[in-house]
């Protein structure tokens, strides 16, 4: 059980972390957190979490990054972002309504949630084979130089994806809302340094939907749960008219 100062912690590293991609300094946490804390003190603090495996020291600096661990507790544990705004729900109508216009659904529904979410967008159902996926400049242009193994992970999902959609779409720890799998959650893929937030839109005497957006472990989780959220509602107005 974590103090409510250690969650504090652990929620400003992780979303240091999402930010820069760089180890996070106790010096650089107690300048985020203001006055209310000293760098020793949160150094004293940072090494209780480490004990605990939520955060780890690398090699190349004195700074800590989240492990799985650390991001899982991150997710379910504390507020892992704020989603997205009004103005930028109505813009992912807006694109989908545009798509829907031009009948290139599910294609347009991947590219909206690509370029909104700055990762790989999956979309497809369980009646056909074959899925629409788009992301990979979003991704490159949001992550820069990602890692051979990442990228492997990420294209072996996509794949898997393509494969397995029924069963994904029957996993039953899915339920009625976004569901995030980290690093080696991942059912579909081996592998620590993916992640993906699946959403499954299930409809009566319909063939399931299903929504993934696919990244490295340091995705934006938030805004990337409430994008998924956001394209179920899209889709079942669709479908409902």
């Amino acid at each position: 059980m974590l103090t409510e100062r250690q969650k504090n912690i652990l929620a400003a590293l992780v979303g240091e972390y999402i930010k820069s991609a760089e180890p996070v300094a106790s010096a650089k946490l107690a300048r985020r957190l203001g006055a209310r804390l000293s760098s020793a003190t949160v150094r004293n603090e940072m090494s209780e979490l480490q004990e605990l495996d939520l955060i780890e020291h690398t090699h190349t600096s004195s700074g800590r990054v989240p492990t799985a661990k650390g991001f899982r507790f991150y997710v379910d544990e504390l507020d892992a972002g704020k989603g997205i705004g009004e103005d930028e729900t109505a813009a992912l109508r807006e694109m989908h309504r545009l798509w829907n216009e031009m009948c290139e659904l599910p294609r347009g529904m991947a590219r909206t949630i690509a370029g909104a979410s700055r990762n790989i967008a999956v979309v497809g159902d369980t009646r056909e084979r074959g899925i629409e996926e788009a992301g990979m400049a979003e991704l490159i242009d949001a992550f820069g130089d990602l890692e051979n193994r990442c990228l492997k992970e990420i294209g072996r999902t996509i794949d898997a994806l393509e494969e397995k959609m029924a069963e994904l779409a029957a996993y039953r720890e899915l339920g009625e809302k976004a569901r995030v799998f980290i690093g080696r959650e991942n059912p579909l893929a081996e592998g620590d340094s993916a992640s993906m937030v699946v959403r499954i839109v299930r409809r009566r005497g319909e063939p399931y939907r299903v929504i993934a957006i696919i990244g490295p472990r340091r995705m934006d989780y938030g805004r990337n749960i409430a994008i998924a959220e956001e394209a179920a509602r899209m889709i079942s107005n669709e479908d409902h008219g």
